[in-house]
């Protein structure tokens, strides 16, 4: 079970639904929270499988793009929490023109990419990230402030430590 949102582009509302999946015979069913009334009777949703049930990924019911924002009861944060984790990865300057190899070589890895950003820092969110990491030297800010960067929040099993070998291993192969 999980809690989902679904932006109605009509109503210009985002709209929560209760998603239980079935793992046996792989039925859905959703549950409107607001109204609290059945809104998706259990039914086959080819689209729907096992490996893309975490948190913060897309899932596609129907041609509708729900995201998955909480476990719905305590069973599936056990069964989900313990196996699935996320990490974070950060792309600088000086590597954002290989982006496209450096995420193939995390799909590789087994990683899920569940969300990604590309942007320019600006003094004060270089100051926190750095602050926040513990480095603080004017050469890492002057180049952080160089170009753009690439955020990519990953989801995996043991994901924490399973990056920085990831990280290892792409310092290696792009220097």
């Amino acid at each position: 079970m999980f809690e989902c949102d679904w932006f109605d582009e009509q109503a210009d509302l985002i709209r929560k639904y209760l998603l239980t999946y079935f793992p046996r015979n792989q039925t859905i069913e959703m549950f409107d929270l607001k109204t609290r009334k059945m809104f998706l009777k259990r039914m086959a949703c080819a689209d729907v499988t096992m490996d893309k049930l975490f948190l913060g990924s897309i899932v596609s019911v129907y041609s509708r793009q729900l995201k998955l924002v909480d476990y719905g009861d305590a069973f599936t944060r056990t069964c989900f929490a313990k196996n699935k984790e996320s990490s974070f990865m950060l792309i600088k300057p000086d590597a954002y023109t290989k982006t496209g190899k450096i995420i193939n070589h995390l799909e590789r890895q087994g990683f899920k990419l569940s969300n990604l950003k590309m942007g320019r820092f600006t003094p004060a969110t270089t100051a926190r990230f750095l602050q926040a990491n513990n480095c603080a030297s004017a050469e890492a800010s002057e180049h952080m402030l160089s170009d753009v960067s690439t955020g990519i929040e990953v989801v995996a099993e043991n994901a924490s430590s399973n990056m920085q070998q990831c990280c290892d291993a792409l310092q290696k192969q792009f220097g």
